[in-house]
């Protein structure tokens, strides 16, 4: 049995974020197409409909325009949340100018380490199952400025595999607090 190809979309205009999500994404069974703006993407999308679109908040910025307003945000988000469900990656602030996508359920929202972030450090890495190739473990990690007060702490359960000689991070779920 052939597993279908999943395609995700990624909207960004950094380069380093997009790099990095798509090494993440990127799989036998997924392919990451990146695009710098909304605009692209919805000619993309027309090509080969995604089934996720990530859009990182320099997406949501129009050719030459350097901050969004919050209805810029907003009509940009709505526009890709109508042609494949949508993540929105944004620092905390932004969030509430999609506010409207998220009560609705068109997009979801995950917050970026936001302004100001120096560094992170474990808290917990408590394993709860492990298995000869499977570990569940919950973890905590905070992370930090650099003037040493707390940024955010976050919850999290990872599900680490062995898959072809070496352990990785197959899924995971976090709560933020």
């Amino acid at each position: 049995m052939n597993t279908p190809i999943r395609h995700v979309l990624l909207v960004s205009r950094d380069p380093a974020f997009s790099a990095a999500c798509a090494k993440e994404l990127e799989s036998d069974a997924v392919q990451v197409e990146t695009s710098g703006s909304a605009e692209e993407a919805r000619d993309f999308a027309a090509v080969v409909p995604p089934d996720i679109i990530v859009l990182e908040e320099t997406g949501l910025l129009r050719p030459g325009s350097d901050i969004p307003t919050g209805a810029q945000a907003l009509e940009v988000a709505a526009r890709l949340a109508a042609l494949a469900p949508l993540v929105v990656v944004a620092t905390p602030g932004r969030q509430s100018q999609i506010g409207g996508l998220l009560a609705t359920g068109a997009a979801d929202f995950v917050a970026r380490a936001g302004d100001g972030w120096h560094h992170s450090t474990w808290d917990e890495r408590t394993p709860i199952h492990v298995g000869k190739d499977k570990v569940h473990l919950k973890v905590k990690f905070s992370r930090w400025r650099k003037d040493g007060s707390l940024l955010s702490t976050f919850e999290t359960i990872y599900i680490v595999t062995l898959q072809d000689g070496h352990w990785g991070i197959q899924a995971r779920s976090s709560f933020a607090s």
